[in-house]
């Protein structure tokens, strides 16, 4: 079976939850494909219609190169549009000498290739979605709802979202049925539930539906308390809020123990998460964060909104605790909680690790690759047009 897998993020430079999902699922998916091909079609800089190519074993990767980095000239739909098309020069080079029985799109960002790649081989297709930010009626959102109807198969990562698709673009009546497959995890066999350091973590994308405000304002009033002056709160990532954040850090005059780490490569991010005593998720809106799941895997709980897909990975008192959306005075309450109660923490890191071991990407390549060979013989049963 050869797979074309198309998404906007990958490493060596990750930006986003989605990036980490395909590395991690096509490195487990390699075992049972005979050639896989990644093309990466970036959104947050400007590409070029010229591209690198690697090959890792069975697995070859196309990354576009970067064209300007100055972002600030060109709204989002702007670049995705712009790096789709520059992209299509290069797409019939790309495919040349190669053959496919699927294409397998993440998010919307390369939709317009996929359009291309779909009609011109007439492949059966699969489409991830991961989330569902862009409001009702966007271009973003049009997108999206394309990749709803267009394919043979429909994955989403968690209930909420499979929920928040049928509402918006219609019954699985009328479309693909929608699947929905978690994201993964590897899990660390020298995890430690027990003798946290003085650490709270935040790992995220710095924009405005993660929350980070509540956070840092919650941590300010967590410190009045000099029962809690020794704890540090690292906040993992980047993001266009950024520089409104460690304004607002030092508006609280919490700069002291506020430490932005910036990107971080993962290995760097789970050695953190590993040696706190719980990660924060006040998120207005998730998907199924991989970054929960990271945290678990470290034996580190989690406490984390209502939101999305959360409650599927979260249940309040057992791994972690919920808050609401934006509750300042909740978050502090529910820190000061765990933060007193050393004993409570590690049973809820214990479940968590637990919690954990259920989300390993061994298993979930198998459920997408059994997707793959359904979709595939169903494309095969038509008759020819």
């Amino acid at each position: 079976m050869n797979i074309l897998i198309l998404t906007p993020d990958y490493p060596p430079n990750i930006h986003c939850g989605i990036g980490a999902h395909v590395y991690h699922l096509v490195n487990n998916l390699s075992g049972l494909c005979d050639q896989i091909t990644v093309v990466v079609l970036r959104t947050h800089y400007i590409t070029a219609s010229e591209y690198v190519e690697e090959i890792q074993g069975n697995i070859r990767i196309i990354q576009f190169k970067e064209l300007e980095h100055n972002t600030k000239i060109y709204s989002k739909v702007e670049r995705v549009i712009y790096n789709n098309l520059k992209a299509l020069d290069s797409i019939p080079d790309i495919l040349t000498g190669y053959e496919y029985d699927l294409v397998h799109i993440h998010e919307v960002y390369p939709c317009i290739i996929y359009d291309h790649i779909q009609r011109v081989l007439k492949l059966p297709a699969v489409s991830t979605i991961h989330a569902m930010t862009s409001g009702a009626d966007t271009i973003i959102d049009a997108f999206r709802r394309y990749l709803r109807i267009s394919p043979r198969a429909v994955i989403t990562v968690s209930n909420a979202l499979k929920n928040a698709c049928i509402q918006r673009y219609g019954a699985e009546v009328s479309f693909p049925e929608i699947q929905v497959i978690s994201n993964g995890i590897s899990m660390n066999k020298n995890v430690h539930c027990i003798d946290k350091e003085y650490i709270i973590v935040f790992c995220g994308r710095l924009v405005s539906v993660k929350g980070c405000d509540t956070l840092l304002k919650a941590f300010a009033e967590l410190r009045k308390s000099s029962r809690f002056s020794q704890f540090f709160l690292h906040i993992i990532g980047e993001g266009e809020e950024k520089g409104n954040l460690q304004s607002l850090v030092k508006q609280l005059q919490i700069d002291s123990h506020v430490i932005f780490e910036g990107h971080l490569h993962n290995e760097k991010v789970r050695e953190i998460m590993g040696r706190a005593r719980f990660l924060v998720m006040p998120s207005l809106y998730e998907g199924c964060p991989i970054t929960v799941l990271e945290a678990m895997a470290e034996g580190t709980c989690v406490i984390c909104t209502d939101v999305g897909g959360l409650p599927e990975l979260v249940v309040d008192g057992y791994n972690g605790l919920i808050v609401p959306v934006n509750d300042v005075l909740s978050l502090k309450n529910k820190m000061e909680y765990l933060l007193e109660s050393e004993t409570i923490c590690e049973d809820l890191s214990k479940n968590a690790f637990e919690t954990a071991k259920k989300y390993q990407w061994e298993e979930i390549a198998i459920q997408v690759f059994n997707i793959y060979q359904k979709a595939i013989n169903e494309a095969l049963l038509e008759p020819c047009p």
